[in-house]
């Protein structure tokens, strides 16, 4: 059975989160075993979660704690993938994976124009944090984007393959 860790900072309603909660829904009942790994297990999405699902509670006040124990679960848990979506959880969901020195593929979500952000950033230390994070998108395995036009601004300002890019625009389930 493959197994899939969902990393995101916490189960509150947001459309990166609610994404997050339906796919590894969709992945559980599909028989793959999956673990949220969560900075804070809190949240009104946590009852959508399918009851088959581990949640890892790190407990932490600052998401970039992670780092420091994130590369353990992965060992742990050995998981065949890791997915994050929003852009620092990429990042961190990316370093640890490399520190852990397992073979997980990283399978990160984008669903922002990152060129937009990085124009829109005013702070000096947010254009060198994004500039960092887009430095580490290389090293993930697949790359979900909502669109093409997406997908092609995302190569404008970072060294990604373009083969790793996948577009799966954002779903909705009309059967709720």
């Amino acid at each position: 059975m493959k197994k899939v860790i969902f990393y995101m900072p916490n189960f509150h309603h947001g459309g990166a989160e609610s994404i997050m909660v339906e796919v590894a829904n969709y992945f559980t009942n599909n028989n793959l075993e999956v673990t949220f790994v969560v900075v804070k297990a809190e949240g009104v999405l946590m009852s959508k979660l399918n009851k088959k699902i581990n949640i890892i509670d790190l407990n932490l006040e600052n998401q970039w704690l992670t780092i420091l124990k994130l590369p353990f679960v992965i060992r742990k848990i050995n998981a065949d993938f890791i997915f994050s979506t929003m852009k620092e959880s990429n990042f961190i969901a990316i370093f640890s994976r490399i520190i852990s020195l397992k073979n997980t593929k990283n399978i990160i979500r984008e669903a922002n124009t990152v060129s937009q952000q990085l124009e829109n950033e005013t702070k000096i230390h947010q254009k060198v944090k994004n500039k960092i994070i887009l430095y580490f998108y290389k090293f993930s395995h697949k790359i979900i984007v909502l669109s093409n036009s997406m997908g092609n601004d995302l190569l404008s300002v970072s060294k990604v393959n373009k083969k790793n890019l996948i577009v799966i625009p954002n779903f909705v389930d009309i059967d709720k």
